[in-house]
């Protein structure tokens, strides 16, 4: 993701340079980390 343009924070961390991609999915976050894996956050936990 662009630092520029997006701030990922997930459970109160900052993490938007280890994050690939964001993905809403019913009712809940997908995230996707550098590395390949991909997790599933309550969107509460998302910002």
């Amino acid at each position: 993701m662009n630092p520029r343009r997006h701030l990922i924070i997930i459970k109160g961390k900052e993490l938007t340079d280890q994050v690939t991609s964001i993905e809403r999915t019913a009712g809940r976050m997908a995230v996707t980390y550098n590395g390949g894996k991909t997790y599933r956050y309550a969107s509460g936990n998302v910002e």
